[in-house]
């Protein structure tokens, strides 16, 4: 094992990373698309499941609530739906925030050994993790153009990473 992965490897299991130990990731080759597509999928799947489950729990009380002002109509189906959007997108953005500025790295980016960071190899700010999740539905609105530009560019760079100022590396595998 090579110098580089054996601080590869100790980066992919230390959440705290120091101003030396980034501008060594630098030389880690950035994250194909299929990578992070599978790191996002798992992501989608815990969100989606911790979303449902406190929602079930939560949402039957509130849609009862907005049953009671407003009689069983489209209106009440509405406000419910909007509530459950609104709720789902916040979830997300404290997942993804959080996750990126503490660690570089959500759960199905650990799973696959991936990390983000800023585009100088330091750790991204809560600003910067904030202005990621942004650049999210930024990169998904055309058709998720803005996630497929990882293919074409010739840094693996997606529109949300450009727009945060972050890449997403590939640490060391385990042996």
């Amino acid at each position: 094992m090579t110098e580089v992965d054996q601080i590869a490897l100790f980066l992919r299991f230390s959440p705290k990373i120091t101003h030396v130990q980034l501008k060594l990731m630098q030389i880690l080759p950035s994250a194909g698309f299929w990578p992070r597509c599978m790191a996002f999928l798992i992501d989608a799947a815990i969100i989606s499941s911790l979303h449902f489950s406190c929602f079930f729990i939560l949402g039957l009380s509130t849609y009862q609530t907005v049953l009671k002002r407003f009689p069983a109509s489209l209106g009440a189906i509405a406000v419910f739906l909007i509530l459950f959007l609104f709720s789902c997108h916040l979830l997300a953005m404290a997942y993804f925030t959080v996750f990126h500025a503490i660690s570089g790295q959500t759960i199905g980016k650990l799973c696959l050994g991936l990390r983000v960071v800023s585009q100088e190899g330091e750790r991204l700010s809560v600003g910067a993790a904030f202005l990621r999740w942004v650049g999210y539905i930024v990169s998904g609105l055309p058709l998720a153009a803005g996630f497929l530009w990882v293919v074409v560019d010739d840094k693996g760079l997606a529109w949300h990473d450009r727009l945060a100022g972050s890449a997403v590396v590939e640490l060391a595998e385990t042996t």
